[in-house]
């Protein structure tokens, strides 16, 4: 068995010097200075939009495999909600079963100004 190539060294000694910081989950404030800064990003039209399907920013659960937790919904459609994904760290649309829980959702990062597009392109 040969020794580790310097090139190899260098990022091992990178990772094992990298700090992993603690999830925490998300607060209310949280998602209202995401919702604010990535409504910025979103053209005139989008901005308009969003101000007419927002609701207050509330908890809502999600099956998350098996175990129910919370994202934050920031906005409706109809059935849909366009929620903050905390554990993501993105924006989503899903529709809660009978029971009030978002059970079918993906592992989305999108940017709310992509969530926009795509209500606007009438996926709600």
């Amino acid at each position: 068995m040969g020794s580790i190539p310097p090139d190899i060294q260098v990022c091992i000694r990178h990772v094992s010097s990298t700090k992993m910081t603690a999830w925490k989950p998300a607060t209310t404030g949280d998602v209202t200075r995401v919702t604010s800064d990535q409504l910025l990003r979103c053209s005139e039209e989008q901005r308009q939009l969003f101000q007419k399907i927002a609701v207050p920013i509330r908890a809502h659960p999600i099956d998350r495999s098996g175990h129910i937790e919370s994202v934050f919904v920031v906005a409706r459609i109809g059935e849909t909600l366009l929620f903050w994904e905390d554990a993501e760290e993105g924006f989503e649309l899903a529709v809660a079963d009978s029971d009030g829980v978002i059970r079918e959702h993906g592992a989305s990062q999108f940017e709310l100004s992509h969530i926009m597009l795509q209500i606007q392109n009438g996926r709600s």
